[in-house]
Formats: structure tokens, sequence, C-alpha cells
């Protein structure tokens, strides 16, 4: 028998030769995202106020409410009120629902202190990633339990995918249907944490001078994107939420989601920036040592701390702006440890002329059950895929014209102006 021979073709042997390095398209990508974002310089304190409100402006008109339709930005002012649970404890839980936009109504649960007789503190509880527990998950139950023992009013709304909003409909992605259609996603986030924000404003007993934000997770980018970007919040507390986008860029763990990393933000402001728009207002930055999670304490000082406390020293309130470390147990948790510390910056800035405790009241025997805690929500309650079928209906056909070749041309040349402007394309 004869040997039989394999010829290797020229195109095969091309075709093994790799035509990138390892990781060169990551590399390449990297370094082109973090020439994106913008650094924060310290800025001068000569015109800052001023300046802080134009970068505000900034950021609501041209991220957070890009392309929204202005009848999902009129507020309605109609707040569903339900059951109340009389605790026995010193405090009652009123139920809740309030409209973040149009047909789309967040369940939540408002503390109230057994008695009321005065203008008080307020706080907006915000949740993060828990689950099906919802607002129920029992670390914020304690601590909303703690601040109406202090005589504190706190909210503890439901967050979208979560408890009772739980649907693949507002799986947090799902939101990217919203850019396609033209208007930005974020604004959704945004709306739903403003609207119980102003719930408590209208509470006859909050004193507006004493309205503070705080949260674990996503409840922690949700308190430092409110608390920038309204200047009704006086007191931030956002624990371990966010982290410079550079940071992102190089710690896949700290990349967060969708909403967290809204289109255009860096062209106008990063974190870093969005935290020293607090100022001077009482801030306090919690984080955790070995966060098993994100944004771990090593990489979160340096990158939105460190280059923020020059600014609050310069305007003479250095002592306004905290960094907790937190060891033990030091992952992704807002536990005893980080509540402490949080009961004593508020005491201290908010009710510094009252007798307090800045240890935690033990109230764990009194955490209530996710169906105990249920508001309950109308059989229509839109998601972010619903919203995004609206948008649609009201989007114009782009067919090609029926004029003659002229016609055809500029058409073809608006329209990659447009996609042009879309991509924000440049060419090298």
């Amino acid at each position: 028998m004869s040997e039989i021979t394999t010829q290797v073709s020229p195109l095969s042997t091309l075709m093994d030769e790799p035509v990138l390095v390892p990781r060169q398209s990551h590399e390449e990508t990297t370094d082109f995202l973090l020439g994106q974002v913008r650094p924060f310089h310290l800025p001068d304190l000569n015109g800052w106020a001023a300046e802080a409100e134009r970068i505000r402006n900034r950021v609501l008109d041209e991220v957070i409410f890009k392309g929204f339709p202005e009848a999902w930005r009129q507020r309605d002012p109609e707040v569903i009120w339900g059951g109340v649970i009389e605790t026995g404890h010193g405090y009652r839980i009123r139920k809740l629902r309030y409209p973040a936009l149009p047909d789309l109504w967040v369940p939540a649960l408002l503390y109230e202190p057994g008695k009321l007789d005065e203008k008080t503190p307020a706080v907006l509880n915000m949740n993060g990633h828990v689950g099906p527990p919802g607002k129920a998950i029992d670390y914020k139950q304690i601590r909303c339990i703690n601040l109406a023992k202090r005589g504190i009013l706190a909210l503890n709304p439901e967050w979208l995918y979560f408890g009772e909003l739980r649907s693949s409909g507002f799986m947090h992605n799902q939101s990217g249907h919203l850019d396609l259609c033209g208007t930005a996603g974020i604004g959704v986030f945004y709306l739903a944490m403003q609207r119980g924000l102003d719930v408590l404003m209208d509470h006859a007993n909050t004193d507006p001078e004493r309205v503070a934000v705080t949260g674990l997770s996503g409840g922690g980018w949700q308190t430092i994107i409110l608390s920038a970007l309204d200047t009704r919040v006086k007191l931030a507390a956002p624990n371990a939420g966010y982290i410079g986008l550079d940071i992102r860029v190089k710690n896949r763990s700290d990349i967060g989601d969708i909403e967290q990393n809204p289109t255009d933000l860096a062209t106008i402001a990063d974190y870093p920036m969005l935290t020293a728009m607090l100022a001077p207002r009482p801030t306090l930055l919690l984080y955790n040592e070995k966060d098993d999670c994100c944004f771990k304490t090593e990489r979160a000082y340096p990158s939105v701390y460190e280059p923020v406390k020059p600014l609050y020293e310069a305007m003479g309130v250095g002592d306004s702006f905290q960094f907790h470390n937190n060891i033990d147990p030091g992952n992704h948790n807002y536990d005893v440890d980080h509540r402490q510390h949080f009961y004593r910056f508020i005491n201290k800035h908010f009710l510094a002329d009252t007798e307090t405790v800045d240890e935690e009241i033990p109230s764990e025997d009194e955490v209530l059950t996710e169906e105990e805690l249920t508001v309950g929500l109308p059989d229509l309650n839109v998601d972010f895929l619903e919203l995004a079928r609206r948008l649609h209906e009201g989007i114009p056909h782009n067919r090609l014209p029926d004029g003659d070749d002229d016609d055809i041309r500029k058409w073809q040349k608006s329209g990659k102006e447009s996609l042009k402007n879309i991509l924000r394309y440049e060419p090298c």
C-alpha cells in the first residue's frame, strides 16, 4: 500500500498564527476606557458651590433624565396608605406604596416613633441586592427599628427586582431596553428613590434640615447618587456601594450593575466628584476590610475618601467627613458594627442637643416575617420591559425614502451622522 501524505495548505499555516498577543484586546480596551474617565481634581473653594450645582444639573439632564418623557418626571403626590402594625415596642409600622412614575408603584414601610409631637429627623433606608426578602431583610429591619426607638422617622422602600418587586421584567439589566429606546434606564432607578424621599419630606413631622439616606451595596449606590444630586439630603452614609470608575475598569468585581455605570457619566462626574458634591454635608463612608462582593476598603479608601477629605478640611468641616472600615466580620454587611457607627454619626449631627444612645438597642425578637410586612401592589405595575414597549410605540420608523438618488444620499448621510453621535465615534 502506498503511503498517503497530507499536504498542509499555506492558508492553514497562516490561520494557526495568532493575530493578537494574549490579553491584547483586554489591555487596549482597558487603556481606552481609562482615558475616558474624567480625573478628579480638588476644586477651588471660590465658586465651588456654583460649580457643584452646574455639575449636578448636567448629570441630571444629560445622564439621569436623558430622553425621559416629561410625563414620567412629573410627580404624582398620591400615596396609598395601607395597614398599620402597632408593635407595642414604642413604634408603629405603616404600610404604603408610592408611584415612582405612572403605573410603577413602590411598596414601602414607614417606621414611626410612638410619640410624635414635634419635628424630628428622618432617614431613607435604601436596599441592595438582598434576594427574595427585599425590604424584610433582618439587618434593615433592625436598623429601622432602632431609628424609630430613637425618635427618628425611618422609611424602608422596596428596591426594583427584590421582595414584592421581584420579577424578570425588573432585572436591572433589563433597563437597557429603555436605553435602546433613547431613554436613560437609570432615570427609573433615580425616581424610585427620589419619590421615597418625597414621602419623607411630606411627612408633617419631618425636619427638612435633618434628613439622611443610608443603605448597603446597591443601597449604598443609591445613597451616593441621590445625596449628590438632591440637596434636600443633609447627611449621607453609603455602605459598600460605589468606587471610582477607573477602579471598576481594573477590577471586575467592582464593575456593578448597568445602572451604576450609566452612559456618559464618566464624561461629566466620576464617583469621587459625586462624593465631593456632598460637601459640606456630613458624610460617613462605610466599607469592609474583606468584602466578598465588591469595593474592598483597600481600593475604596484611596478612590473616594482620600481625594475628597482635603475639600472638607478646606471648608472647615473635616470632622464631618468620616470613613469606617469594618473588620469584624469584614465581609459585605450592614451588621451591628456598621449600624452603631451610623447611630453615633447621626446622633452627633442630628441629635447633638438630645440625650442619645450610641449602642444598638436589642431588637432581634421584633423582626417580622416577609409575609407580615407585605404591602401589596395593584394588578398593573409596569416594569422595565413594559416601559420600553410603551416607548417603542412612539418611535418613528426610519424607512428608505421614496425620492431620487440625491434624496437617498442625504438620508444615508444623516443616518451615518446620527449613528456616529450615538456611538460617540471618533476615528483614530
